[in-house]
């Protein structure tokens, strides 16, 4: 791994009656090596952009993940740097991810109010075990790298 995420911030806008979730995701990041990209496991995610500190767009690609099920998502690759040039060992940066959670995310689940004891509210829940939670948020999910 040569490059780990070191802590996130993530904001969700939840739309209850339409059950849309829009994210914005300040991902932070430490190079352990030379290294122009990082690789986030995400599935049904829908990237709109993805930003530098200095909000200047930074390039991106998503691909299918070697030898895997399609089932468990697709690779998102981020260039680190606008030129695409290496960022150096022991280099920490950040970056801004904004994208659209898919209704298909098995890692979601919005609760009814008709289950709940207060009637007045909305709910949602998020279930990242295994590997649920690239399905509402792009990250390092693969289990041997958490």
């Amino acid at each position: 791994h040569q490059v780990v995420q070191t802590h996130l911030n993530l904001v969700f806008n939840i739309d209850n009656e339409t059950k849309e979730i829009y994210a914005t995701l300040n991902l932070f990041y430490k190079c352990l090596d030379e290294v122009s990209y990082i690789v986030l496991d995400s599935n049904e995610l829908i990237i709109k952009e993805v930003l530098n500190e200095e909000l200047k767009k930074l390039n991106f690609f998503t691909t299918s993940i070697n030898n895997a099920p399609n089932d468990i998502g697709l690779a998102f690759v981020i260039m680190l740097k606008i030129d695409n040039s290496k960022c150096i060992k022991d280099e920490e940066g950040f970056f801004h991810i904004k994208y659209q959670v898919s209704n298909k995310a098995v890692g979601i689940q919005f609760h009814s109010k008709d289950l709940l004891n207060n009637k007045n509210i909305n709910m949602f829940s998020t279930k990242g075990e295994a590997i649920n939670a690239r399905s509402y948020i792009p990250c390092q999910d693969t289990p041997s790298v958490k």
